[in-house]
C-alpha cells in the first residue's frame, strides 16, 4: 500500500525541487540570494524531522502528524508560486523545508 505514495511523493520531488532554482532567477534574486534558499532547507530538514518525530511519539498521534506535515507541505509549496519578496521566500522555504522533513520517517514508521 505503501508503493503508490512513494511513486507520487518522489514523483512529485522530482517535479519541483531541480526547478526552484530557475524559478528564483525567473523571479530576479541574486546568486547569494538563490544560494541562501537552496542551502537553507537541508539544516532545517535535520532540525524538522527530529522535532516533528519526537512530537509524533510523545502524542502518539503518528497519523495526525503525517497528514498535517503533509498538508502543511502542500500549503508550503503552493505558497512559493505566489510569494515573490526575498523576506517572505526566506520564510516560505523554511516553512517547506521544516513541513517536508518528517514526512518520510512518518511513512515508514
Amino acid at each position: 500500500m505503501q508503493a503508490p505514495f512513494y511513486f507520487f511523493y518522489y514523483a512529485a520531488a522530482a517535479s519541483l525541487f531541480p526547478f526552484l532554482v530557475l524559478h528564483y532567477e525567473g523571479l530576479g534574486l541574486s546568486g547569494r540570494q538563490i544560494g541562501l534558499l537552496v542551502g537553507l532547507p537541508p539544516g532545517l530538514i535535520l532540525v524538522g524531522a527530529a522535532l516533528w518525530d519526537a512530537a509524533a511519539d510523545v502524542t502518539q498521534r503518528h497519523r495526525l502528524s503525517l497528514l498535517l506535515a503533509i498538508a502543511a507541505t502542500m500549503g508550503s509549496v503552493a505558497a512559493l508560486s505566489v510569494v515573490q519578496a526575498y523576506v517572505l521566500l526566506i520564510a516560505v522555504v523554511a516553512c517547506l523545508a521544516l513541513c517536508q522533513a518528517p514526512v518520510m520517517p512518518l511513512v515508514d514508521s
